[in-house]
């Protein structure tokens, strides 16, 4: 049976918060779902700080905030918009675009180096 929502999972490595850390997390994880013989893995990362500052600056009551963060998490373009419809420009573009950062390794390297 298929859903909307995939399985997810999380890890966390504890006494070092360093890049370093992320990155070994990420590794040890994505070895063991291999080991475990699991395919078609999707490592999706964010920060969630983002987020936060857009909310604090538009001064995002706490209700609105949550719809909006479950719209961003499902990458809900049409939701979104019209939950942010009356939130100032800059911020509303700002949330908007966050449903749009996204994409392949291959495309980040290229984009984002």
């Amino acid at each position: 049976m298929r859903t909307r929502e995939p399985l997810q999972i999380g890890a966390e490595l504890y006494g070092h918060s360093g890049l370093e850390s992320d990155l070994e997390v990420q590794r040890l994880m994505l070895q063991a779902l291999t080991l475990m013989g699991i395919d078609g893995v999707h490592l999706d990362l964010g920060h969630v700080g983002v987020f936060r500052a857009l909310v604090k600056r538009a001064a995002i009551n706490s209700e609105l905030e949550g719809h909006c963060f479950a719209a961003l998490q499902l990458k809900d373009l049409p939701a979104l918009q019209g939950l942010v419809s009356g939130l100032p420009d800059d911020v509303r573009g700002a949330l908007l675009a966050l449903t749009q950062l996204y994409g392949t390794a291959e495309g980040c390297v290229a984009t984002c180096a």
